[in-house]
């Protein structure tokens, strides 16, 4: 949900326009697309703990953009930014109970103690899907002054620019914490084309 250069001529997401909404000093009902219809939007969504999530990404996009936008975080920024999301603990809580609950089903027979770790895990990668070594491009170096030399594929994340493959320590957990973050972000996803869908027949 952060700006990227390529995307400065586009017209913000539904996730940009909320995420602003959420620090609006100004929610009074105006003629036309204002602040508050987005607010309403995520409030007239019924998943609970889906709006949740999406207002956390949310929060945390904000954040980024303010201490490295458009790029990938290092652990130190993204220690930073978690430290500062105020909805970071109910959210947690509440994966970490969705977890719990969906580990038997799941037959991922650990203690909860290790459910709940994944959970965080997934979380966290959810918020910060790109690679911190290769600011989730795949590859380090050429095209930049900090990257200067041929393009070399990032060995961390295997290519990918992403960081899913750091859930888990074992086949086990790995398909567990692939799991969690498949259901974060359908939850999340699921938000948005409700309030989308909102916002288009509210006209």
């Amino acid at each position: 949900m952060i700006s990227t250069p390529d995307r400065i001529d586009e017209a913000p997401t539904i996730g940009e326009r909320y995420s602003r909404a959420t620090e609006s000093s100004d929610l009074r009902a105006k003629e036309g697309r204002c602040d508050v219809d987005y607010m309403i939007a995520a409030g007239w969504v019924g998943d609970r703990l889906g709006t949740m999530l999406y207002r956390l990404r949310s929060e945390f996009d904000q954040v980024h953009a303010g201490i490295r936008p458009g790029a990938a975080l290092n652990l130190t920024e993204r220690v930073l930014v978690l430290s500062r999301l105020t909805s970071l603990s109910a959210a947690k809580e509440a994966i970490g109970n969705m977890a719990v609950l969906q580990a038997t089903k799941q037959r991922f027979i650990r203690p909860d103690a290790d459910a709940l770790k994944l959970a965080g895990r997934a979380l966290d990668v959810f918020l910060d899907p790109n690679c911190g070594h290769c600011d989730g491009r795949g590859f380090s170096g050429g095209g930049r002054l900090e990257h200067s030399g041929p393009q070399v594929l990032c060995r961390p994340c295997g290519g990918s620019g992403r960081r899913r493959h750091t859930i888990g320590r074992d086949d086990e957990e790995r398909k567990f914490g692939a799991f969690l973050l498949a259901e974060i972000e359908r939850l999340s996803s699921a938000v948005e084309v409700e309030m989308a869908r909102f916002l288009r027949n509210q006209g």
